[in-house]
């Protein structure tokens, strides 16, 4: 669900940007008061979203589709702590990766990581977090599912702001929805699995719980990188059966070009790339937990322990 550069018009870059800043602004309050989190285990999972979010699977003919993990996040870390470590998630990816454009950062942040930290997760805690057994395992399956959804609605309004989307809004609504709706499923199955191995295996100190989750998301990591679809994903796919172009700006295209000169490893093009993706975001997400977190430390109803 990454936006590219010139997918959007500037006025609803900056729009987006704006939004972004002020929930990330949020978002650090909401997590100092939650608490401080232990460096090392925000920066493993982290880096875990990333190694997911590499895997794209096949969801129908020609497209595919990944998990976003900001739902996983939050209801780990809560929903401060959530979205600071998918805002943190999508720069590295844009930056290094050339994964999202620089220009629509601020929207990949509002659909990616504000919706499913902000809005989901606050309100799937709110009606169901007392639930426990199966309901509990039905209920985070739903808000997974939810969270691409809502994503889905806030890509799909940005996606409006260009005037070849607004002349046929059925076929862009019934593409987009369509498409994440079945991009919702790999969602939930990933969150409930990845949350229920966690909760199976209780890693008994920081440095093992952080050092076994970084293995395993190196694993996934390597595998993505031989195994993920080349298929677009839900995005790109629906763009493309629609026939929305690129809009021509000669401002766009400059910053895409020095964004192409930034990017290390594009479209994560070789085996070291995708390994070294993992560091990165574990030590810059180990790095904004210790810098961030609050001096005293506070109780702290997070799952990934």
């Amino acid at each position: 669900m990454h936006l590219g550069n010139n997918v959007v018009t500037p006025e609803c870059a900056v729009f987006g940007l704006g939004m972004a800043a002020l929930g990330l602004g949020a978002g650090v309050v909401m997590a100092r008061r939650t608490g401080k989190v232990n460096p090392l285990r925000y920066g493993a999972a982290t880096s875990l979203v990333f190694a997911l979010q590499m895997f794209n699977l096949p969801v129908m003919p020609q497209a595919s589709g990944h998990m976003i993990g900001g739902f996983l996040l939050a209801n780990w870390f809560g929903p401060g702590w959530g979205l600071i470590g998918m805002a943190l998630l999508l720069s590295v990816q844009s930056v290094f990766y050339a994964d999202g454009g620089l220009t629509v950062l601020g929207l990949n942040i509002l659909t990616m990581g504000v919706a499913p930290c902000l809005i989901a997760y606050p309100l799937w805690k709110r009606w169901c977090g007392q639930a426990t057994g199966a309901a509990r395992w039905a209920s985070l399956a739903a808000g997974a599912w939810a969270s691409v959804m809502l994503a889905a609605v806030i890509c799909t309004a940005a996606v409006f702001s260009v005037a070849s989307a607004q002349q046929q809004p059925g076929s862009v609504i019934g593409m987009m929805f369509g498409v994440h709706a079945i991009i919702g499923v790999i969602e939930a199955a990933l969150t409930v699995a990845v949350m229920a191995l966690v909760e199976k295996t209780k890693p008994m100190g920081a440095i093992s719980g952080a050092a076994g989750v970084t293995a395993t998301s190196l694993v996934v990591a390597l595998a993505a990188f031989f195994g993920a679809s080349p298929w677009p994903d839900g995005l790109e796919f629906s763009l493309e059966r629609c026939g929305i172009a690129p809009l021509a700006s000669s401002f766009v295209e400059s910053i895409e070009q020095w964004q192409a000169s930034l990017a290390i490893w594009p479209d994560y093009s070789s085996v070291t790339g995708a390994l070294m993706g993992v560091v990165i975001l574990l030590s810059i997400a180990a790095l904004a937990a210790r810098v961030l977190g609050p001096q005293r430390d506070v109780s702290l109803k997070a799952r990934f322990a």
